[in-house]
């Protein structure tokens, strides 16, 4: 019980973020992701359905675990994720 309040607190806390901070409402981390010159919108959906599988799977995890240290196993790898696509931006 206490991992899903957790993880439904962080998307709150998530989307309140996004209310509040968002400048532009048709920008999003992975709709405005800069790809290479040639990259086919394909390509560009799988990219994003991956990203998308793993950020579900990340959730999951959290739920399904009963070791409360576990869920920073996943911390990691979304963090870094998005130090990356911070400095593909830049």
């Amino acid at each position: 019980v206490t991992s899903s309040l957790s993880v439904l607190g962080a998307c709150y806390c998530a989307d309140m973020a996004t209310i509040k901070l968002r400048q532009n409402s048709g920008e999003s981390t992975t709709a405005t992701m800069p790809y290479w010159d040639g990259c086919s919108f394909q390509t560009q959906r799988i990219f994003k359905h991956v990203y998308a599988i793993a950020q579900f799977g990340a959730s999951i995890t959290c739920l399904m675990v009963s070791n409360p240290s576990w869920p920073f196993a996943v911390l990691l790898p979304i963090q870094g994720a998005s130090f990356l696509m911070t400095l593909v931006r830049k």
